[in-house]
């Protein structure tokens, strides 16, 4: 099964969401990632600080061996090859639809990036957002496994 997950800028949510999918070494799932602001974001200073401070998070978190090392924009061709699409919270879903054609089973949570809806870095420290973001996502990806019927080999 291919699971895809949507974010913006392909450095945080999706990320982590890609990564643990991908380290519960489930037989036959396969989790990718991408963004609907990748592609003009790719080089910033910004994205390239925060996607750095992503793999320090994930590598906390044990998820060393599952980190890809690519920022991907969404495109049809990502889309239309999955099983299952995610998009990590509306404003993805709400651009990624301005971009391409999602399927209506596509699957919306409810994950804020730093700086969206309630979510501020304080004192410009992200580590307690990060930590925040790391801890939804795995949730919901948790559930997103039972959902489909999934179970991890590592249970």
């Amino acid at each position: 099964m291919k699971i895809h997950y949507i974010c913006r800028g392909n450095v945080v949510r999706s990320l982590t969401a890609e990564a643990y999918t991908n380290s519960l070494h489930i037989p036959g799932v396969e989790a990718t990632f991408s963004g609907t602001v990748a592609e003009q974001d790719r080089n910033e200073q910004f994205t390239i600080d925060h996607r750095a401070r992503t793999v320090k998070l994930l590598q906390r978190h044990g998820l060393n061996d599952t980190i890809k090392a690519t920022i991907d924009q969404v495109s049809q061709g990502l889309v239309d090859s999955q099983d299952v699409v995610v998009c990590v919270n509306q404003r993805a879903y709400d651009e990624a639809t301005k971009i391409i054609d999602l399927p209506d089973t596509t699957i919306i949570w409810d994950v804020d990036d730093i700086g969206e809806g309630e979510r501020r870095a304080k004192d410009g420290d992200r580590t307690e957002s990060e930590e925040a973001i790391f801890a939804e996502v795995t949730t919901h990806v948790d559930r997103l496994m039972g959902m489909l019927g999934l179970a991890s080999s590592l249970s």
